[in-house]
């Protein structure tokens, strides 16, 4: 029984993730270049994974200390209005918790880049939309979630890459 809910919470997580489907190919990559900074928005969490220890401040604390880090400038509320491109750095966590005698969750980690891009046959048409994204499903126990942090950081390493590949110093 236990099997199939593990089953159940996985394919929800996905059906969560999958509602946009973007790629973090070379296409993704390329899309970085020339970037000035990005915004960082983290959504709100789970309040039971909070109590059990991961929280939004914390995931922001520290991908912003890591794109700083990289040189990467991160945007204030002012500045992002003032840029063009508006782009965006968007970090989700979606969670499950299991309630058995060892707590667990299913957990989905979805990255994005939004900026604005437009038609090519038709300028004036802009949207503002994914153009990069990572995206991880992953379990934990209750007790183990703090280091969910870590796995954050670690995606937002593959940005960062994405990002010093496309704009070497």
């Amino acid at each position: 029984m236990l099997h199939i809910k593990i089953i159940f919470f996985f394919s929800m997580i996905c059906v969560l993730l999958s509602v946009k489907v973007v790629y973090a190919d070379e296409l993704g990559k390329e899309s970085l270049k020339g970037l000035n900074g990005v915004y960082l928005i983290v959504e709100r969490l789970n309040p039971d994974i909070e109590k059990d220890g991961l929280t939004k401040n914390s995931i922001k604390t520290a991908v912003e200390l890591k794109l700083r880090m990289a040189g990467i400038k991160v945007l204030t509320k002012e500045e992002i209005f003032k840029d063009p491109d508006s782009p965006v750095l968007h970090v989700q966590v979606v969670s499950i918790k299991e309630r058995t005698i060892d707590s667990f969750y299913a957990i989905g980690i979805n990255i994005e880049l939004y900026q604005h891009v437009f038609l090519i046959r038709d300028k004036s048409i802009i949207f503002h939309t994914a153009t990069w994204c990572d995206k991880l499903v992953v379990m934990r126990l209750a007790k183990e979630v703090y280091s969910l942090k870590d796995v954050i950081k670690d995606r937002i390493d593959e940005f960062i890459n994405d990002y010093l590949a496309v704009n070497p110093k």
